[in-house]
């Protein structure tokens, strides 16, 4: 995948970690995220970063996944979207750790209050089809 004179940027190893992952090697992937990417979160994207905790939550390596998401938060980075906060809030529950979850909970409370852009999609279509519809 890096041959043909393709520079090693982060969005190949992206497509190469995902890759490994979708091949069933989530090992191989986890050792290339280490130690290739994992030392410099401030410049990832969070693209990138979901793909991660993604691999880790679907492989049960749960406390990686708390570990890569504490180190994004000591990076002052706040996760764009509520989907995160799932994963990390499941992780604490099945690893047994309560009181991270309520804290968790408690710090991105925001994000749960504001509609999702999936909602904002259904509450459009919603509207559509109530414009179609004429009274009787």
């Amino acid at each position: 995948m890096l041959s043909k004179g393709q520079g090693k940027t982060i969005r190949t190893y992206e497509q190469l970690v995902c890759a490994l992952e979708k091949d069933n090697r989530a090992d191989e992937a986890c050792r290339i995220w280490e130690f290739k990417i994992a030392h410099d979160l401030q410049s990832v994207p969070w693209r990138f970063c979901r793909l991660m905790l993604g691999i880790y939550y679907r492989n049960n390596k749960l406390d990686r996944l708390v570990k890569l998401f504490k180190n994004l938060e000591a990076c002052g980075r706040k996760p764009p979207s509520k989907d995160i906060v799932r994963k990390v809030e499941d992780a604490y529950e099945m690893l047994g750790l309560v009181e991270e979850k309520k804290e968790l909970l408690e710090k991105y409370k925001d994000l749960f209050d504001k509609p999702s852009s999936n909602d904002k999609k259904k509450g459009r279509q919603f509207k559509k089809v109530e414009k179609n519809i004429k009274p009787a």
